[in-house]
């Protein structure tokens, strides 16, 4: 509304075909190393566009899904739902970027387990959110030299950890 519909109608014309391209381009190019996705973690690993395709799309149900239950009455506090859908919608897409994730930073602040959390799952949280919390900016590092690919598996293992928290944190 704030563009009018000539910036709507660019996106769909323009920017959707660039970003398409810029996915299925062969694996290498400089922004993939940065991308935190299921789809580029599978490329990263040597997969094809077809399996890329595949686990992108289960990547994006189990993260709907998940949502989905976390926003079920009496699943999770209102700051738990919003920190895990912030913490997994760039694993929901095929094309994020490291700077996408500073909404994953705010998701992640709002998973941290509370202090009633079991002793080591909250530890483990805590530094599973940790890792998430800093991937940005650590994807230059391990990304590019050590082992691309690794940003959706970060943010995954963190979603599991908080999960993992917050499950033994709650009343029986």
């Amino acid at each position: 509304l704030a563009f009018g519909a000539e910036a709507w109608a660019a996106y769909i014309t323009e920017v959707a075909p660039f970003v398409r391209r810029v996915t299925e381009w062969s694996f290498g190019v400089g922004l993939h190393y940065q991308m935190p996705t299921p789809f580029m973690t599978v490329r990263a690993f040597g997969g094809g566009l077809d399996l890329a395709y595949a686990v992108q799309a289960a990547a994006s149900l189990a993260a709907a899904a998940l949502v989905w239950r976390a926003w079920r009455p009496g699943r999770a506090t209102p700051g738990q739902r919003i920190g895990l859908l912030l913490l997994l919608a760039p694993l929901a897409t095929p094309y994020a970027h490291s700077y996408d994730m500073v909404s994953a930073a705010v998701g992640i602040v709002l998973l941290m387990p509370r202090p009633e959390a079991a002793w080591l799952s909250a530890r483990l949280a805590r530094f599973a959110l940790l890792v998430a919390w800093l991937w940005p900016g650590l994807a230059f590092l391990f990304g590019l030299t050590v082992m691309p690919g690794l940003g959706a598996i970060i943010l995954a293992t963190a979603a599991a950890a908080a999960l993992a928290a917050q499950a033994r944190a709650a009343p029986r």
